[in-house]
């Protein structure tokens, strides 16, 4: 769509005409009505997503908890592991064990090893991942708040939040938001 001014104010128009005859109906809007529209889906975003955040189990989802758990879990295997690669050791000195046994049990625990701390470092990943997003939720929630008190709608919230506002042919307006402002429950 293109903004144009008409008369007194400014409209939106789709101009699809330009690019294929027949591609579009005309379809117009003042711009005012695409703020005022934009502005109220804005602020019920808000709102769905202060609910969401204000929720006991919110700010430490089931899920993170778990990765919690299972990273403390690696960490602890990681130690044992290591523990037991320096027992074989002092058994082979001890003659306890032979040459072939130490290598074939020191592969093995090495492999076990390698496998446990590809885990911890992607479950480290997905924790920073989990807590950036949250911050990113908790940034929007305090925009949304400022937007909310204000009610004026500027340059910089369209950027923010929006991706894409669609206006259907009976005057709806759709707003796309950006997906990565915000958590997955």
């Amino acid at each position: 769509m293109e903004r144009t001014k008409n008369r007194d104010c400014y409209v939106f128009r789709c101009v699809a005409n330009r690019i294929a005859q027949n591609a579009c109906t005309g379809n117009r809007v003042r711009e005012g009505e695409v703020e005022k529209a934009v502005l109220e889906q804005l602020l019920l975003i808000k709102d769905m997503l202060f609910g969401r955040m204000s929720t006991p189990s919110a700010n430490v989802s089931t899920e993170n908890t778990d990765h919690h758990s299972e990273l403390n879990f690696v960490e602890a295997e990681l130690i044992r592991i290591q523990s037991i690669a320096r027992g074989l050791y002092e058994n082979l000195i001890s003659n306890v064990i032979d040459h072939e046994e130490y290598s074939e049990l020191k592969a093995g625990y090495n492999t076990k090893e390698e496998g446990l701390n590809q885990r911890a470092s992607a479950l480290r990943q997905l924790l920073a991942n989990e807590k950036s997003a949250r911050k990113r939720e908790e940034r929007s929630l305090q925009l949304l708040n400022v937007l909310a008190e204000t009610r004026g709608l500027t340059h910089d919230y369209v950027e923010h939040f929006v991706q894409r506002v669609v206006v259907f042919g009976d005057g709806r307006v759709h707003l796309e938001v950006e997906t990565n402002l915000f958590f997955k429950s």
